[in-house]
């Protein structure tokens, strides 16, 4: 059968106007066909190609970066988590060619059907195309205009300066460059001068400040984008649970200074705040970053207590040491005046005899010493070695030999036991080495006390002319 030509021109035309139906027979809600049969509005679209008219000219992406959250702040690590989203627009002509067909204004297409810059987070520690593995819808106007808003929690590095710590200020930044598209290729421009924090929510830890947008090129025709941002640290929690108990514990260790020497302790107190500056250096260090190019204020004061701490110590040891090797001294010299009158009748004595005098007299010298133990708990500064001393001489005193013999010695020493158990002080008598031993206290505690004002007061003054300079 043969057609005739004008026959082949109807059925041509035909199959022009069923191409046409059922590519706009859906026209009337683009958003549903573009969800649906979103393929069939671009088939002679490739997103692989640059919205431009010519290949030597760049695509102008506007740009613009907007923070949530801050949701986490490493010092030791110098990362900073935050959430937030980026916004980006840019003019593509073959779109408005086809929202000028379909008659539509605004349309919403999946992000893989038309062409997007590039963009990455270029100082992300986890990923840097995290925003290109979005799924996420762009709108396209009218005239062109394309708006694309990829939002993502993201971690970045941030170079972190602890030399005020706590009272520290960091610079950091969210970086944005195109990964593979030079500078001729794709041209970003920021839209504001300074980075969007308006819907940013309140950190209880940290004080968000935005600052100047700023630019820097990795190569020469490579640019990033910085969106710079500024943290402060809320200082109210480390005040009062760091700072004020390290400012105690150094009061303390001054204060030990003062305690008297027979004191069981003095030398516990010193010991305590030894290791209290020695927790809190090793909670800060846990802290901080293992960073060598800044020295932090706050550990210098940490060590340089730690430092104070020892030489109290070391003074506290050996004024303890003069103080109980001359009463020590002088407690020898007590026995051996009660007891040399009867050393020698003991001896004339036999065996069996002095047994049982010394038994007599060991039973004696027990039940005076429990007759009177409000006299010997009034006086703090009475030890272990002050009793051995007391009991031994109230044995040789109650003795049947001694009593019977050197009366008068043992009145003399009694006396002196006495005035020791009354609480008198026994360096009074003597007592050169205990006279030293008191200077060394008083000079240990009026150091210990500059010391601590000298150093508080200069980290105090760092710490002002830092955060003023910041």
């Amino acid at each position: 059968m043969k057609i005739s030509k004008q026959n082949y021109c109807i059925f041509y035309l035909c199959m022009i106007t069923l191409s046409k139906h059922c590519r706009f027979s859906d026209s009337k809600d683009f958003n549903m066909s573009a969800q649906t049969h979103g393929s069939s509005f671009f088939w002679d679209y490739d997103p692989l190609v640059r919205p431009v008219s010519h290949p030597s000219d760049a695509v102008e992406v506007r740009v613009m970066f907007t923070m949530v959250s801050l949701l986490d702040v490493d010092i030791r690590k110098q990362t900073v988590s935050s959430f937030g989203w980026l916004t980006a627009t840019w003019v593509d002509g073959r779109l408005s060619e086809i929202l000028t067909a379909l008659e539509k204004n605004e349309v919403l297409v999946d992000s893989d059907q038309i062409w997007k810059p590039d963009i990455a987070v270029y100082n992300s520690v986890d990923d840097t195309d995290l925003l290109q593995k979005l799924k996420m819808r762009l709108g396209v106007e009218r005239n062109g205009r394309v708006t694309w808003r990829p939002g993502n929690a993201m971690k970045t590095f941030c170079s972190m300066d602890i030399t005020y710590y706590p009272f520290d200020i960091h610079h950091c930044s969210i970086d944005i460059a195109t990964w593979v598209y030079t500078e001729k290729d794709v041209m970003m421009i920021p839209v504001e001068p300074l980075l969007d924090v308006t819907d940013l929510m309140d950190s209880s830890e940290w004080t968000v400040s935005p600052e100047a947008v700023t630019s820097y090129y990795v190569l020469p025709d490579y640019k990033v984008l910085q969106f710079n941002f500024r943290l402060k640290r809320k200082v109210l929690f480390f005040v009062t649970n760091v700072l004020l108990p390290i400012l105690l514990a150094s009061v303390l260790s001054c204060v030990v200074m003062v305690l008297p020497n027979g004191s069981g302790e003095k030398m516990t107190v010193s010991l305590t705040s030894f290791l209290a500056f020695i927790t809190y250096l090793k909670v800060t260090m846990d802290t901080l970053p293992r960073n060598s190019d800044t020295v932090c204020f706050f550990s210098l004061y940490l060590a340089l207590q730690l430092v104070i701490s020892v030489v109290n110590i070391t003074v506290s040891t050996v004024a303890v040491k003069l103080y109980f090797e001359e009463r020590q001294h002088i407690m020898d010299s007590v026995v051996k005046q009660s007891i040399s009158g009867c050393s020698t009748s003991t001896l004339d004595i036999p065996s069996s005899r002095r047994n049982s005098e010394t038994a007599e007299g060991f039973n004696l010298a027990k039940s005076q010493e429990i007759q009177q133990p409000a006299q010997d708990n009034d006086s703090k500064e009475n030890n272990d070695m002050e009793k051995e001393t007391i009991f031994r001489i109230r044995l040789a005193k109650s003795s049947p030999t001694c009593r019977d013999g050197n009366l008068t010695d043992l009145r003399r020493t009694e006396e002196i036991v006495d005035n020791a158990q009354g609480g008198e002080d026994v360096n009074a008598r003597v007592n050169g080495a205990t006279m030293i031993s008191s200077k060394i206290e008083r000079y240990g505690f009026v150091a210990s006390l500059l010391l601590n004002i000298l150093s508080g007061g200069l980290f105090l003054v760092a710490i002002a002319v830092g955060s003023r300079n910041m």
